[in-house]
């Protein structure tokens, strides 16, 4: 789930927006294989812009958002437990993107 999130914080759509479909996509190769991680990673999507902002930015993830959010949908423990551990990698690898866009 980290090496997803990694490739689609740091700009993986617009790199797969110019080539379209290729045999060794990131996407492809990362992509969850469980049940609980397809859900994991649909709440990732869904709750992408749910961040926490200080005086210089973005500082993490909402967690509060990124739990209520996740409560709305239907999960088993499995998938409760998968999100809980990935939480913290997704963030660091938000936080990554962030900071390499506002270098750019």
């Amino acid at each position: 789930m980290g090496a997803l999130a990694d490739w689609h914080f740091d700009g993986g759509p617009a790199f797969c927006d110019a080539c379209g479909d290729c045999a060794e996509c990131p996407y492809r190769e990362n992509e969850p294989r469980s049940a609980a991680g397809q859900k994991v990673w649909s709440i990732v999507e869904s709750c992408a812009g749910q961040l926490r902002v200080g005086m210089n930015g973005v500082i993490g993830l909402d967690y509060p958002a990124w739990i209520a959010f996740a409560g709305l949908t239907p999960m088993d423990a499995a998938t409760a437990d998968l999100l809980s551990a990935c939480l913290p990698e997704i963030e660091g690898a938000v936080l990554k993107g962030l900071r390499k866009e506002s270098d750019e």
